[in-house]
């Protein structure tokens, strides 16, 4: 047996043993992460604020079946990032970006096709923080051609001026 052959052998169960370490470190079989973990680490939230299931009751009122809501989706799955800017390190920050950021409410129809993205703001988006967030959040929506509608409050929402 030749030396070059030896070392193909070693590094060969070298990678083996390198790989079963991960598996176990990741958790994958089971192992130490689950019981290592404490047992009151995750709590169920309730889905939606209580001003965002007002008004998602007063969106399903006004649209009367014609469109579908869809809540939380996230920005990604409204719009995505054009093929020839996905490569390099740009691309991928552009990517986390939509990849973190949610639509409040996305109106689709039957054929699943988007027909708006609407925020419902808060206090919060007078923050520089937020404004930064909402006007790249815009740019997005608007450079993919989908309308954004935004409300700052639940009375602004209006049956009989809903622009759509």
């Amino acid at each position: 047996m030749s030396i070059s052959t030896l070392i193909l052998i070693f590094v060969g169960i070298a990678l083996i043993y390198i790989l079963s370490l991960s598996v176990k470190g990741l958790g994958l079989n089971g192992s130490s992460n689950e019981r290592n973990t404490p047992s009151d680490l995750h709590i169920r939230r309730p889905f939606l604020t209580n001003r965002e299931r007002v008004f998602y009751r007063k969106l399903e009122n006004i649209l009367d079946g014609r469109f579908k809501i869809m809540c939380q989706v996230r920005l990604v799955d409204v719009v995505s990032i054009n093929p020839k800017y996905k490569t390099g390190g740009k691309g991928i920050g552009y990517f986390r970006r939509i990849s973190q950021w949610h639509c409040d409410f996305v109106l689709i129809d039957n054929d699943f096709n988007v027909k708006c993205v609407i925020e419902l703001d808060d206090k919060s988006h007078n923050r520089p923080d937020r404004i930064r967030r909402d006007k790249y959040f815009n740019l997005a929506l608007k450079q993919a051609g989908v309308r954004l509608l935004r409300f700052n409050n639940i009375k602004d929402l209006d049956g009989d001026s809903f622009p759509i």
